[in-house]
């Protein structure tokens, strides 16, 4: 429900009031056995509403009488002249104390009423700050369907019930009830009382065989209780457990109190036990979404935090080590983006499992978010000990995990946060393992790496980058250079390759090198990539329309890993070249070979869809990577790029030459061609010329320029061009 601007709860917005019967006829019987529960729903959305009333019908048909209002001020004008059993109230954003205010002052206004928040917010903290106003369940929309909504509603409601029941006078529930007289000891009970404690219903009466059925760990601490009822004279009010004959655990809430007769001397004592093991375990369920993933199972961010900050606080009086490890699974995303989201789900649930049978009793293992995993550890020596921990953890998860049929190999990254004082907060040093993690990924050989200050002005750094990043692709700040490939002979321009600039709003034109990490890293390599291939097809055909000697141009364009994994990657470019209406035959995509070669089985399967439209493929900075032979025969490429870094040294080092030769001569036996990139010297041209390399691009030929720069060089090179690839 979205409350608006108004500072006071109560203020009216003028809506009328709804009538809605769940299920049947408001006038006629539910059911010929119960009643139909009076629900107030207070929402000021019809769409909302009838969404609500849709999963209340189909998880409990004639069950609820319900009745609608769109304000806080109708609301509270109608509990006053109708008996309501629940109000349910749509909470949507807003500041938390103004929705604190709106449950205190429902819970204020009828004391009696079930309150149950529903909201979109999916924030724990939220949930606890509605618990706490007054709310006996918070649940997230997104979440809920109508079976656990009627659960929640009829358990509110019996709680709230046994409650008043209980506040109006024990002697009224004789219903599971017991009394002793304290001259006799005589004692009675009731048969529901017998139920409870699992005894016959002619079994005889005796106190102690009441506290032989409460479970052991439970028995002294109602002993106690009874003690200090008839010390003090105060009531007794206890939840505790039922051990019943079979085994089976029962939860009751027990009442008690002594009274007196005429003269003031204690007569009898006399009390009453519930059955609240429903309640209990709604209320259980309820907490333990609040504290734990729903996925693993494990403790959440919210429950890590708690653990930690206990475990700080403990370091001031038992000085020690708290160590935080923050572990990240490598590729990840490619995974989950090639087999899919569920895929994605049952290997972080395998994950969770392989890491709970690694860490020691006496850590917090808990899951932050997506493939994010923590560690918390006290009691350690000093920082070796956890460096040792964190190490175990990754080796060990190094081990193949048995997936669909075979086995699938996983390594992670550690970042490690150190407390010797506990003087740090919880937030913090949770942030400094995250960072650690972070410089853990971007180092190509660390596995493990332990927090330094300078990371946190680097953490704020890529997180500036990144929220910058994504603001520029809304705003359209990227731009496309173009550089040409050309043949080594005569020059002649055959196409060009798109290049992606960053038009930075304060620190102008950024290079690639200096975002697409981030980029990849944060899941914006999708759009941006996606934007970078409509774009390098339109000005493709841009480059065609000029003159008819331009028509059989191609562009390249490169894709990341992450768009590789990407289920609709070949609808995404089939798409842009059909906006851009450019030939198929005339674009190149091309991946680097360490992409390639990252899950090679599933790549194949996605280059050969790529292939199937028409389009032609490259490798990236061949020679850099780590190919198997096998695969790259397998793989329909038509190109292969050799990296710069074996161009630089030809015509003065013998090695990069032999490398060259060697790379040329594998494309020949494949039947793929060669394009030589960073070519910049004539003499660089003269030695791939002599290697058997005919293609080429680099500043020889033309740096990256901007498109109307790159129809200009089209337009000098005009007597050049050489039709055909």
């Amino acid at each position: 429900m979205r409350w608006g601007e108004s500072s006071d709860p109560f203020d009216s917005g003028g809506s009328a009031m709804i009538q809605v019967s769940v299920g049947g006829d408001r006038t006629g019987p539910a059911t010929a056995t119960c009643r139909q529960v009076t629900l107030l729903f207070i929402e000021d959305s019809d769409t909302e509403a009838s969404r609500f009333v849709a999963l209340l019908e189909q998880a409990a048909p004639a069950r609820f009488d319900m009745a609608r209002v769109t304000t806080v001020a109708e609301a509270t004008s109608y509990l006053q002249v109708n008996v309501t059993d629940c109000a349910v109230v749509d909470l949507g954003p807003a500041d938390v104390e103004h929705c604190r205010s709106i449950i205190e002052a429902l819970a204020a206004r009828s004391p009696l009423l079930v309150l149950i928040v529903l909201t979109d917010l999916d924030d724990d903290d939220f949930g606890v700050a509605m618990l706490e106003a007054g709310a006996d369940f918070y649940l997230h929309k997104g979440t809920t369907d109508g079976k656990l909504l009627v659960r929640c509603i009829r358990h509110a409601i019996a709680h709230k019930r046994v409650e008043s029941a209980f506040a109006e006078a024990q002697s009224l529930a004789r219903v599971g009830s017991w009394e002793m007289d304290i001259a006799t000891s005589a004692f009675r009970w009731s048969r529901e009382l017998c139920r409870l404690f699992d005894f016959d219903v002619d079994a005889e009466p005796v106190y102690g065989a009441l506290l032989t059925r409460i479970h052991p760990n439970d028995q002294d601490a109602i002993r106690r209780a009874f003690a200090t009822m008839m010390r003090e004279f105060t009531p007794l009010l206890a939840e505790y457990r039922v051990v019943l004959n079979d085994g089976q655990i029962r939860w009751v809430r027990g009442r008690g109190q002594v009274e007196f007769d005429a003269s003031g001397r204690v007569e009898r004592m006399v009390g009453t036990v519930q059955d609240i093991t429903e309640q209990k375990l709604a209320r259980d369920t309820l907490l333990h979404h609040v504290f734990h993933d729903p996925l693993t199972g494990l403790p959440n961010r919210l429950l890590l935090l708690d653990r930690l900050t206990q475990a700080l606080s403990r370091l001031l009086r038992n000085p020690s080590t708290v160590a935080v490890i923050y572990l990240d699974i490598d590729r990840f995303r490619v995974i989950n983006d090639s087999l899919g989201h569920d895929a994605g789900d049952q290997l972080l649930i395998a994950v969770a499992a392989r890491l709970a049978a690694l860490v020691r009793p006496q850590d917090t293992l808990a899951r932050t978010g997506g493939d994010e995993f923590v560690v918390l550890c006290e009691g350690l020596a000093d920082q070796a000990e956890a460096i040792g921990i964190a190490d175990r953890i990754c080796e060990a998860m190094r081990e193949p995990l048995a997936w669909e049929g075979g086995d699938l190999v996983i390594s992670l990254r550690a970042g490690i946060a150190i407390s010797r004082s506990g003087s740090v907060s919880p937030e913090t040093l949770l942030r400094d393992a995250d960072a650690a993690m972070f410089c853990a990924k971007g180092e190509a050989r660390a596995r493990c790496v332990v927090f330094a200050e300078t990371m946190r002005a680097k953490a704020v750094g890529r997180l500036d980058t990144e929220m910058s990043l994504r603001r520029s692709i809304a705003d359209g700040d990227l731009r496309l250079h173009y550089q040409p490939i050309v043949t080594l002979e005569g020059g002649q321009v055959l196409g060009h390759e798109a290049l992606v600039r960053w038009a930075h709003p304060t620190r102008g034109l950024i290079a690639p090198d200096q975002f697409i990490t981030i980029a990849e890293e944060s899941g914006l390599i999708v759009p941006l990539g996606a934007w970078v291939l409509r774009e390098a097809c339109l000005q493709a055909k841009r480059f065609q329309a000029r003159a008819p000697m331009w028509s059989q141009l191609t562009m390249s364009v490169n894709l990341s890993g992450r768009q590789l994994g990407q289920p609709d990657l070949a609808e995404v470019v089939s798409s842009a070249l059909h906006d851009a209406g450019l030939e198929p035959e005339h674009l190149q995509l091309e991946m680097t070979e360490s992409v390639l070669m990252d899950d090679a089985a599933t790549t194949i399967t996605i280059l050969e869809t790529l292939k199937s439209l028409g389009l032609r493929l490259g490798v990236d900075d061949f020679g850099t990577g780590y190919s198997s032979l096998a695969y790259l025969r397998r793989f329909p490429v038509d190109v292969l790029k050799i990296d710069r870094s074996f161009v630089d040294g030809l015509g003065r080092d013998l090695e990069d030459s032999a490398i060259v030769a060697a790379l040329v001569s594998l494309a020949d036996t494949l039947g793929l061609r060669t394009i030589a990139e960073g070519v910049e010297t004539e003499l660089q041209r003269e030695s791939l010329l002599v290697l058997g390399c005919s293609l080429g691009q680099g500043y020889f030929f033309g740096r990256p320029v901007a498109a109307e720069d790159a129809e200009m060089f089209l337009d000098r090179a005009a007597g050049a061009v050489n039709i055909g690839f």
